[in-house]
């Protein structure tokens, strides 16, 4: 059973807040991803009410986060997939073409391809298997590459934090 954190009363109205919300909140973000003000407007109260309530009862909060998980993974994920792997869809064109002085419409269906999205590739890769496609950048202090000047760049940073700036930004 939902109950509310505080013993204390608090003073104004009381809450219209229902325990059958937690059920319906929950099929509310599952079937529709509803934000924090759709689902306010669907149950008849405010933004804030509905940011009052997740503080207040912990299960109504987790029916919310539940059913939004299940309808980002079962629409954004496998959108983002889609995206990544690539797709094939059929476009349907109307054109109209004059024959003998008669305008016809030709309805015509071209099948496309999309190919695969390298950002949405790496995305992927990187959610699914953190430890091997993450993105993190290494400074080789011995040099090479990009890191030729290491010493001069380490210098100057010292003296940046000690206040000696040789040319101070005018």
């Amino acid at each position: 059973m939902t109950t509310k954190k505080d013993v204390v009363k608090k003073a104004g109205q009381p809450t219209k807040y229902k325990e059958e919300y937690n059920e319906l909140a929950f099929d509310i973000c599952k079937e529709t991803g509803a934000t924090d003000i759709q689902l306010a407007v669907i149950l008849k109260v405010s933004k804030a009410t509905i940011t009052n309530w997740k503080k207040d009862y912990p299960d109504f909060l987790a029916s919310i986060k539940r059913g939004k998980d299940i309808y980002d993974c079962s629409n954004v994920e496998k959108s983002l997939l889609k995206r990544a792997l690539g797709y094939d869809y059929e476009e349907t064109t109307v054109e109209v073409s004059e024959v003998d002085g008669v305008k016809r419409k030709i309805q015509k269906v071209i099948k496309k391809h999309v190919a695969p999205d390298v950002t949405a590739c790496f995305g992927w890769l990187q959610n699914r298997n953190k430890d091997r496609w993450k993105n993190v950048k290494y400074i080789d202090p011995a040099g090479g590459g990009d890191n030729e000047n290491w010493g001069d760049i380490m210098k100057g940073f010292g003296e940046a934090i000690q206040g000696k700036f040789v040319d101070k930004p005018g």
